[in-house]
């Protein structure tokens, strides 16, 4: 079995060439020299072998160069933030003095505690007896300024209000006295007056303020009645 020869350099050394003898007579062209074959073949080879060197160069020079970009560190692009804009520093207030220490007053010095005074024995003064109160004495009925003595004028309740009159006559032996008086107009001019313990016959009207009146009395005794004179009394 024949082996194949990619270049064909065996099978040129190995085929015998054409006999020169056995070539027609009437060919023009010289047989071919196998000299010349052999030429062609190694410049060819020469080529391939220098191209296939240079492409290894390139290769070679670009994973190296390739090697040496991914070793060395990428440079860092820092972004600049724009500074802040100093603001005017606040105006400090001004400076106060500091406040110098006070001077220590200097201590006076306290007066010695005085000696406690012996005490004197109290001499006990005899209880003195509370004074008898003075009895408040009653206002006594305020008489007019009339000559009359059988009527007594009290004073009123209110200020303008009728005055309140007692009328008196001391006979213990009557039986019976009535009074008369024009003023006396609701029981015809006559009022009965009564007889008190002490013997006198009293008997009290209300009559107006700032008026005069006139009035008498009738004693009965058993007997005939007797009527006194007229009497006159202001009433203020």
């Amino acid at each position: 079995m024949p082996v194949f020869d990619i270049f064909g350099l065996k099978s040129s050394e190995t085929s015998p060439g054409p006999d020169p003898e056995d070539a027609p007579l009437d060919s023009a062209d010289p047989p071919a020299a196998g000299g010349s074959g052999r030429g062609l073949w190694g410049a060819l080879l020469a080529a391939d072998a220098l191209l296939i060197a240079v492409c290894l160069g390139v290769l070679g020079w670009r994973i190296l160069e390739a090697r040496d970009s991914s070793q060395t560190p990428a440079a860092r692009v820092e972004t600049r933030s724009p500074r802040p804009k100093k603001e005017p520093a606040a105006q400090a207030p001004p400076a106060q003095p500091a406040p110098q220490p006070s001077k220590p007053e200097a201590k006076k010095p306290e007066p010695a505690p005085a000696k406690p005074e012996a005490k004197k024995p109290e001499v006990k003064k005899p209880e003195e007896k509370p004074a008898a109160k003075a009895e408040a004495k009653k206002p006594e009925p305020k008489k007019t300024a009339a000559a009359s003595k059988h009527a007594v004028v009290e004073p009123p309740a209110a200020p303008g209000k009728a005055v309140p009159v007692r009328f008196e006559y001391p006979d213990s032996s009557a039986k019976q006295v009535t009074l008369l008086g024009p003023f006396l107009n609701k029981s015809g001019g006559r009022a009965l007056m009564f007889k008190t313990g002490k013997g006198e016959w009293v008997r009290k009207v209300f009559l107006n303020p700032s008026q005069t009146y006139r009035f008498r009395f009738e004693v009965d005794k058993g007997g005939k009645a007797r009527i006194t004179p007229w009497e006159t009394l202001e009433v203020r």
